[in-house]
């Protein structure tokens, strides 16, 4: 590190910074690059945004036990490991409506919990639609019914900046922009759900898909796959907050992301093969596109119980004798990869449901500045020497929060307002991270995203 003008600046040593940058910044930087032609996003300096500690798994090491503690505490997460570097990001969103479900803010406090129901109302108009329009029926009158709810939600994605919606609250961005790319096809048409995923626009605002289309350099991409071996795929690079935003912090913020995803999943999939139109000398090709034929199957049992994954030994759709290493490549992967993801993922929901993390785990976010309706809290008053873990004890509909005075705040009562010098302590439930269902999580987590970055967002939407 050394002392700038902007504060300490920390340079990596064996190319971390390049690692971070090329899943964070590459979208940015590639909507920035027509900055000087048509008003594109203005490129910054980036601080703090991640910082390496070096680990060794064959000793243990107390420092770096301790410098995790200190780097959670400050509010950074383990992202990924480099060699012998763990990789911790920054947090950059600190949102209460974006990472707490349950509480209740007016739209001027924090849109982003009203968002975050109108996204689920959204998502359930959604799936009621798919199959009319799979049929080609009239879908307008049935998304109407719920389209006030999320009419802020519409509002900030069309004409607010997409990095500073990604700073406030990115697994609603994500959410947000699923709705949208997947409302505008619903209506349009429906085939396109797998173009969009083929092409990784899914995430991403018109206006950006429209500023790093024009500043790809479509020559440079035909060298490289023709380098690789791989058939030409035109793949946008991924927004910062897809890389930013944890499945664990997903899932405990209520942000419906892989409702939607399992809903683009169904809507691709349901069109059949994809197909490659190629024009050339008058004649119109069609040629069936890559897709990945894993060579294993997971077997779930009934109950939750954990997932087995088994090689097939006779896949029923093989390519032959001599499939083109690309294709061989894919098939392995998503096996190797997404097979191990799904079954890490699985072996995380029967680890819950087998022993559900104890209530006295509960942890508790304290909110300074912030306070409830006085008349909706009731006269219980909580144990003085120890009133969080009185709480946990009485269920979650009657004890939601503490507040500063040791009373117990219910569930109902949780639309906050603000109010110098008060505070509260609102309950959330145990903490994932860390466990051993968390670390399944984590680790299929690095799984598939490993097999996004090198296969594409639609092949592992499609193995699903």
């Amino acid at each position: 590190s050394r002392w700038s003008p902007l504060g300490w600046e920390w340079r990596s040593q064996y190319g971390q910074d390049r690692f971070v940058f090329e899943r964070f910044f590459a979208a940015d930087e590639l909507a920035s690059s027509l900055s000087s032609e048509g008003g594109g996003e203005v490129s910054e300096r980036r601080w703090g945004v991640f910082v390496e500690l070096e680990t060794h798994d064959y000793r243990k090491n107390s420092r770096a036990g301790r410098m995790e503690r200190l780097l959670r505490r400050n509010g950074f997460r383990f992202f990924d490991r480099v060699v012998q570097d763990d990789i911790w990001i920054r947090r950059r969103s600190n949102d209460l409506g974006c990472h707490h479900p349950g509480l209740r803010f007016t739209a001027e406090a924090s849109p982003w919990g009203a968002m975050r129901e109108a996204a689920h109302w959204a998502l359930e108009d959604l799936r009621a639609v798919l199959p009319l329009a799979q049929r080609g029926s009239r879908t307008g009158e049935v998304l109407g019914q719920h389209r006030a709810a999320f009419q802020k939600m519409q509002e900030l994605w069309v004409g607010g900046d997409p990095r500073q919606l990604e700073a406030e609250c990115p697994m609603g961005v994500l959410a947000a922009s699923m709705h949208f790319n997947l409302l505008e096809r619903i209506h349009g048409n429906i085939a396109s759900v797998g173009a969009d995923l083929r092409v990784q626009q899914t995430f991403h605002q018109p206006l950006r898909v429209h500023r790093m289309a024009g500043a790809l350099n479509f020559t440079e991409e035909v060298l490289l796959a023709e380098r690789a071996g791989h058939q030409l795929e035109i793949r946008l690079p991924l927004p910062r907050s897809w890389h930013e935003a944890s499945f664990i912090e997903t899932l405990e913020s209520g942000w419906p992301l892989f409702g939607y995803l399992d809903f683009a999943a169904r809507a691709a999939s349901a069109q059949g093969q994809p197909i490659f139109a190629d024009k050339t000398a008058g004649f119109n090709i069609l040629e069936p596109m890559a897709i990945p034929r894993p060579m294993c199957q997971l077997e779930v049992a009934a109950g939750g119980m954990l997932a087995h994954l088994k090689i097939q030994p006779k896949p029923q759709s093989s390519r032959g004798p001599h499939a083109a290493r690309a294709d061989f490549f894919l098939d392995a992967d998503a096996c190797s990869k997404l097979g191990m993801a799904a079954a890490r993922f699985h072996a995380a929901r029967a680890l819950l449901r087998a022993a559900p993390l104890a209530p006295r785990l509960d942890r508790y976010v304290k909110m300074v500045n912030w306070t409830v309706p006085e008349g909706c809290i009731g006269a219980m008053r909580l144990d003085s020497t120890s009133p969080d873990r009185h709480c946990s004890t009485l269920p979650h509909a009657d004890c939601a929060a503490v507040d500063d005075r040791g009373r117990a705040v219910p569930r109902r009562c949780l639309a906050v307002r603000r109010a110098a010098g008060r505070a509260l302590r609102l309950r959330r439930g145990p903490l994932l991270e860390g466990t051993q269902a968390g670390n399944f999580i984590q680790e299929g987590e690095r799984l598939l995203r490993e097999f996004i970055d090198r296969h594409g967002l639609f092949n592992a939407v499609w193995a699903t």
